[in-house]
């Protein structure tokens, strides 16, 4: 739309919230699917959509489906034990994408 306007497109940022690798004391989808939807009221079937959990491949996956959809930047929280650990996963899913 910016294009057809003849302005500068606009930067795009999506915050998300992630518990990535499968180490120990990580939460769930369906945990912070709930949190989610306790906390901000979205319906249960989009907070279950919300979450970025897995391995480095699935994340890579949500980052190019954000990036098809016009994001240009992600700012994600990570839930749960081992941030260092959820750090490198991070990392690796952004070398795939």
């Amino acid at each position: 739309m910016a294009t057809a306007e003849n302005r500068a497109a606009p930067t795009i940022t999506i915050g998300a919230a992630g518990a990535l690798g499968s180490g120990p004391g990580r939460p769930s989808a369906e945990e912070m699917a709930a949190n989610i939807f306790r906390a901000y009221g979205k319906s249960k079937n989009l907070a279950g959509q919300l979450p970025i959990v897995g391995s480095a491949h699935q994340a890579a996956e949500w980052f190019a489906a954000d990036a098809d959809a016009g994001a240009t930047h992600l700012v994600i929280g990570l839930a749960g034990a081992g941030w260092r650990e959820q750090c490198e996963v991070l990392a690796e899913a952004r070398e795939r994408d």
